[in-house]
C-alpha cells in the first residue's frame, strides 16, 4: 500500500512539473538577457571562436618546440637490382662484364630524427601575433554579447510598448461597452435614438478589430524576442518587467552628464586590436629577410640479409646545424611587406571613419533624448486636456444633453492621447537606451 502511495505521489509531482514546464515562461529583462547569453547562437559561436583562437596559438607555438619523427621500412626484393662490373676482377676475360647484385633480398630500416628551431624572426613575431589574435577574438566576443543584449533589450521594450497600447485599447473598449449598455437600456425605454446605439456599436466593433490585430502583433513581437534570445519561437513567454521599471532602469540622469569617449566603445577596441595585428604582420614580413637556423639529429638502424633474419644491425648517428639565408626571391617579400603596409593604412582609415560615425551617433542619441523629453511633456499636457474633454462629454451624455457622436469622438481622442503618451514614454526610454549604447555603457 505504501509503495502504491509513493508511486501515485511521484506521478502527481511529475504531472505538476510537466504542467509547469509546458506553461508560459515568465521573464524579466535581466532574465531575458541571461537567457540570451546562454542560448543565442552568435554568443555560442563567439565562445567557440575564442577556443579556436587558443588552439591556433598552440598550433603556431608548436613549430618552435622540438620536432621528433620516427620512420621505418621493410623491403623484400623479389628481383634484386643487377650491377655490371669488369669480369677480369673475378678472373674473367678482359673487356667483359659480370652481373652481380649487391642488395640482399631483405632490407629493414628504422630511424628517429629530431630537429629544433634555434632562430627564426618570423616565428617569434608569429607567436606574438597569435596571442594578439586571441585577445582580438575575446574583444569581439564582448562586442557580440553587447550587441545581443542591445537587440534583446530593444525587442523587450517594443513588446512592452505594444502591450501598453493594447491595455489602453482594452480600457477604451470597456468604456464603450459600458456606454453602449447604458444607452441601449435607455433606447429600450424609447428615450434615446437608434443612431446613438449604432454609433457606439460601430465604435465597439472597430476597437474589437484593433484589439485582435494588436494581440496578433504582440505574438509576433514575442516570437522575435525569443529569436533574439535563441529560445524556441513557438514557446509562450510572459514579460514581468514594465515600462515603469524601464523608466527607473534607464534614467536620463544616469547618462546625460557622461562624457563621450570613442575609445571606450568596443568597436574602437576591436579596431585597435586589428591595428596591432596588422603592425605585427608588417614586422613579420620584414623578418623574412633574416636567416633561419635549426639543429637536427638522426639515429638509424639498418638490417640486411638473404633470409628474413637479421643477426646484426648497422647503426648510423648524425647531428648538425642547418642555416638558411634568403638572398633573392624576385621581390616577393618586398611585395608582401607593401601589401601589409597598405592594409595597415586601410585599417587606420577605417578607425578614423568609425570614430567619426560613433561621435555622430552619440550627438544624435543625445539630441533624441532631449526631443523625446519635450515630446513626452507635450503629450502629457494633451492627455490631461483630452481626459478633461472626455469627462465633460461623458457627463453631458449621461445627463441626456449630449449625443453618441460627441461621446465616441471624445473617447477616441482620449484613447489616442493615451496611446501617444505611452508611445512618448517608450520613445524616451528607447532614446535613453540608445544614448547608453552610444556611450558604450
Amino acid at each position: 500500500m505504501r509503495r502504491i502511495l509513493i508511486i501515485m505521489l511521484s506521478l502527481c509531482v511529475y504531472t505538476f512539473a510537466s504542467a509547469q514546464t509546458d506553461g508560459p515562461m515568465s521573464l524579466s529583462l535581466d532574465q531575458a538577457i541571461e537567457l540570451g547569453n546562454k542560448y543565442n547562437a552568435s554568443i555560442k559561436n563567439s565562445a567557440i571562436d575564442v577556443k579556436l583562437a587558443e588552439q591556433k596559438v598552440r598550433e603556431i607555438m608548436s613549430s618552435g618546440f622540438p620536432q621528433l619523427n620516427g620512420a621505418g621500412s621493410l623491403n623484400d626484393y623479389i628481383k634484386s637490382p643487377i650491377s655490371l662490373i669488369p669480369a677480369e676482377i673475378f678472373g674473367g676475360p678482359k673487356g667483359t662484364y659480370a652481373e652481380v647484385s649487391f642488395v640482399p633480398k631483405y632490407n629493414v630500416t628504422g630511424s628517429v630524427s629530431a630537429s629544433q628551431l634555434l632562430f627564426n624572426g618570423s616565428y617569434f613575431l608569429g607567436v606574438k601575433a597569435s596571442k594578439e589574435y586571441a585577445e582580438f577574438i575575446k574583444v569581439q566576443q564582448e562586442k557580440t554579447k553587447f550587441d545581443v543584449e542591445r537587440d534583446i533589450t530593444k525587442a523587450y521594450l517594443t513588446v512592452l510598448s505594444t502591450q501598453a497600447t493594447l491595455g489602453i485599447l482594452q480600457e477604451a473598449k470597456n468604456r464603450i461597452d459600458t456606454s453602449l449598455y447604458n444607452i441601449n437600456e435607455v433606447y429600450k425605454q424609447g428615450l434615446a435614438e437608434k443612431l446613438d446605439v449604432d454609433r457606439l456599436r460601430f465604435a465597439q466593433s472597430q476597437l474589437a478589430q484593433q484589439l485582435d490585430q494588436l494581440k496578433s502583433t504582440i505574438g509576433v513581437l514575442k516570437a522575435l524576442l525569443n529569436l533574439q534570445m535563441g529560445y524556441d519561437v513557438t514557446k509562450p513567454i510572459i514579460l514581468t518587467s514594465t515600462l515603469q521599471d524601464m523608466n527607473q532602469r534607464f534614467s536620463v540622469e544616469l547618462y546625460s552628464k557622461t562624457t563621450f569617449d570613442p575609445n571606450a566603445k568596443l568597436e574602437i577596441q576591436v579596431l585597435n586590436k586589428g591595428l596591432e595585428l596588422q603592425k605585427l604582420s608588417v614586422k613579420a614580413n620584414k623578418m623574412g629577410y633574416y636567416p633561419t637556423l635549426a639543429a637536427f639529429g638522426t639515429y638509424q638502424m639498418n638490417g640486411q640479409n638473404k633470409t628474413f633474419d637479421f643477426p646484426k644491425y648497422y647503426k648510423t648517428a648524425l647531428v648538425g646545424l642547418q642555416l638558411s639565408v634568403p638572398i633573392f626571391d624576385g621581390f616577393a617579400k618586398d611585395a608582401r611587406i607593401k601589401q601589409a603596409q597598405l592594409t595597415l593604412q586601410q585599417v587606420e582609415n577605417t578607425k578614423a571613419s568609425v570614430q567619426n560615425a560613433l561621435t555622430l551617433a552619440y550627438i544624435s542619441a543625445n539630441n533624441n533624448v532631449n526631443t523625446a523629453k519635450n515630446q513626452l511633456e507635450l503629450n502629457k499636457q494633451s492627455l490631461a486636456l483630452a481626459e478633461s474633454i472626455y469627462t465633460t462629454t461623458k457627463t453631458k451624455f449621461d445627463l441626456g444633453v449630449g449625443n453618441s457622436f460627441e461621446l465616441t469622438a471624445a473617447d477616441s481622442d482620449f484613447k489616442n492621447a493615451k496611446i501617444q503618451y505611452a508611445i512618448a514614454q517608450y520613445s524616451l526610454v528607447n532614446a535613453i537606451y540608445d544614448l547608453k549604447v552610444a556611450l558604450g555603457k
